[in-house]
């Protein structure tokens, strides 16, 4: 077939075709060890969801940061699943969520 790596990626692990699902996501790499942010297949607008874009195929601020966070807890502790509460400290370090003490931990 034809299809983006993503695509392929997707169809394997869904069995559904990602041209013919409405689905809203956010595709990433990692090239060289960096995180890449710009899919083509979940990043860009497509005619059903147009409203969720800004017709910029990269990652908003907080998704991408969520996605490296969870890259490094794997490279670092060698765990799948990152906990939100491990992710506080880098959205509040990039100002994504205000730095208070009314913050939940």
């Amino acid at each position: 077939k034809n299809e983006t790596p993503h695509a392929a990626t997707f169809r394997y692990f869904t069995g559904l075709i990602v041209a013919e699902t409405d689905i809203i996501g956010g595709g990433f790499s990692i090239q060289n060890g960096d995180v890449v942010d710009r899919s083509g297949t979940f990043n860009a607008p497509s005619n059903n969801f147009a409203q969720f874009h800004d017709h910029n195929r990269t990652m908003n601020a907080a998704e991408k940061l969520t996605i490296e966070t969870a890259i490094a807890n794997w490279r670092q502790n060698g765990h799948q699943n990152t906990e939100v509460k491990h992710m506080i400290p880098a959205f509040k370090a990039f100002g994504i969520i205000p730095n208070d003490e009314n913050t939940a931990q």
